[in-house]
């Protein structure tokens, strides 16, 4: 007897295989994503070239076919967060993991699904999201965990009333990536200018309280890549 195994996809034809084994009556394949599905038969041949050929087997393959992606993006945006798996009877828990903390299911909407829905807020800064799936036989897997960058204002300058002559700060507390500042000051009758003050392009702008800047008002922009936030308007009122 000669041994001749043949597979096909679930939409082609049936062509010889070039796994392990496929000359003999063992053929052996890795299970891959991709093969889910296959379908498997062997064609056996005898000395007078009589042939049978088997039955097909299908093969069920259980696995993450896509993995969620990170993401980022600008305080206020709702994201979603996407799992693909191939198998049967699937069911999915998303889980999420503070940058301190352990892994712990989600309540978000979704959390049951192949795709979690969240409201990306600063408190979720880089957060991680992964995804446990389960077959109908028990089996389980769990995807790669994605990170979720949240570009916002953490913490809001605060407004300032000083002595004249004192030196004031004013701070602002962001949450993101690759974080650059500007601080942009505004006299009560004029337009925003950027400010020349220490610490202009950080966090933390230094000025001195004279009577000339009494009333000015002060803020700060904060930018991640092409996407950019500004806080709140805070005044300096001098005494």
């Amino acid at each position: 007897l000669t041994y001749q195994w043949q597979y096909k996809t679930p939409t082609g034809s049936w062509k010889n295989s070039v796994g392990t084994g496929k000359t003999t009556d063992t053929l052996s394949t890795t299970a891959t994503i991709a093969r889910n599905n296959y379908q498997f038969h062997c064609i056996v041949t005898d000395a007078n070239g009589n042939q049978v050929i088997s039955d097909a087997v299908t093969l069920a393959v259980f696995g993450i076919k896509t993995q969620p992606k990170a993401i980022s993006t600008v305080a206020g945006q709702n994201v979603t967060m996407k799992v693909a798996a191939v198998g049967e009877d699937l069911t999915y828990q998303w889980q999420y993991k503070t940058p301190t903390g352990s892994w712990k299911n989600s309540v978000g909407e979704g959390n049951k699904t192949d795709t979690l829905s969240i409201s990306a807020t600063t408190g979720r800064a880089d957060y991680q999201f992964r995804c446990i799936v389960k077959d109908g036989d028990g089996n389980k897997v769990t995807s790669s965990a994605a990170k979720l960058t949240v570009l916002g204002i953490k913490t809001q300058p605060k407004a300032v009333t000083a002595d004249k002559g004192t030196t004031v700060t004013f701070k602002v507390v962001a949450t993101g990536e690759d974080l650059t500042y500007q601080w942009q000051y505004k006299t009560p009758t004029g337009s925003w200018k950027n400010s020349v003050s220490e610490g202009k392009n950080t966090d933390t702008l230094s000025v001195v309280a004279t009577a000339a800047r009494n009333n000015y008002q002060f803020r700060c922009i904060v930018k991640s890549g092409s996407n950019s936030v500004t806080s709140n308007a805070v005044a300096l009122t001098v005494k």
